[in-house]
């Protein structure tokens, strides 16, 4: 069925996007709160770039673990 094969390439590569530019931004929003981490002088502030890097981390995760999932689904059903 030509939408099937169409639609398991629209899951994949929309996939892939997401999963590239998730995995990009969050490696950037880590590097930008470790750099200013190590320039605060303030704990409050260090406190709060790391709580940060905390979120971020969870967030890729959760971006890189939700791929990973489709696409374990969609060869399963045969999408």
């Amino acid at each position: 069925m030509p939408f099937v094969t169409d639609l398991h390439t629209l899951i994949t590569s929309a996939s892939g996007w997401i999963s590239g530019l998730a995995l990009t931004g969050g490696g950037a929003m880590l590097a930008y709160h470790g750099l200013a981490r190590n320039f605060e002088t303030d704990p409050s502030k260090v406190a709060q770039h790391n709580q940060s890097m905390k979120k971020v981390l969870a967030g890729t995760a959760i971006v890189g673990g939700s791929t990973g999932i489709v696409a374990a689904f969609g060869k399963f059903f045969g999408l």
